[in-house]
């Protein structure tokens, strides 16, 4: 990617996606995941400890 980071995942399980990026400055992995749920589309993300999430409803 441009950004510097190598991707891989990308895998699809039961309306879910996830993947995997890692730093190339750090070495660090973000790990991202969208899911359906309901109505809404949940995605989170995963870095150096912290977790974030952020919810879209359907318009």
């Amino acid at each position: 990617m441009q950004t510097g980071n190598d991707l891989s995942g990308g895998c699809i399980h039961c309306n879910m996606m996830k993947g995997t990026f890692t730093r190339k400055d750090n070495g660090k992995v973000l790990t991202t995941t969208r899911a359906i749920v309901g109505e809404e589309l949940v995605q989170s993300y995963s870095y150096d400890g912290v977790e974030a999430k952020r919810i879209f409803k359907r318009g």
